[in-house]
Formats: C-alpha cells, sequence, structure tokens
C-alpha cells in the first residue's frame, strides 16, 4: 500500500481527493479495511475549503466540494486547520 500518484493537485482540492480515490480505489490492499458506507465531511476552515467524499462498500465514491453546511450534513465530518491536515498527510506518508 505504499502506493504513489505523481500530481500537481495541491490539497484541499477535488484534483487532490480524486488523486487519493484512485490509489484506494486501485489497491486491493486496503479491502482488508473493510466496507464502509458513509458520507463524510472533510473541513478546512481557515481555507474557506468544504468537501463531501461518499465511501460505498470497499470505494471511494463521489468527491466534490461544497459549503459548510453541506460537509455538516453527512454521516460525519473532520474539521482540522490546514497545518494539522498537512501534518496528518506528511505523517501517513511517512508511515
Amino acid at each position: 500500500m505504499a502506493q504513489q500518484v505523481k500530481t500537481k493537485a495541491t490539497f484541499p482540492s477535488v484534483k487532490w481527493f480524486e488523486a487519493v480515490k484512485k490509489i484506494i480505489n486501485n489497491d486491493d490492499g486496503y479491502k482488508r479495511f473493510g466496507t464502509c458506507d458513509a458520507s463524510v465531511g472533510i473541513k478546512v476552515p481557515e481555507a474557506s475549503k468544504y468537501f463531501v467524499i461518499t465511501f460505498e462498500a470497499f470505494e471511494v465514491g463521489d468527491v466534490k466540494e461544497t459549503d459548510e453546511r453541506a460537509a455538516e450534513d453527512t454521516d460525519f465530518w473532520i474539521e482540522q486547520t490546514y497545518d494539522q491536515w498537512q501534518e496528518m498527510i506528511t505523517n501517513i506518508a511517512d508511515n
């Protein structure tokens, strides 16, 4: 699962989430984590960026940019500062 995709996408953006989606959906190793049926809001308030990501069984489904209200009208949402998101992404990439 140490797959990488080269993209010019910058976090946070739909293009960035689509690149992550491609990695997950094309690697059967992620299926060992089990299934998930949920809509998840992603919030980066200081950048005024909000997303909804839909998970369907073993795959990442739809990814769309939205407003804060729609990001909160999900099964759950994750909200962090931009720096916290960057720290988490770096930690995932390094480990």
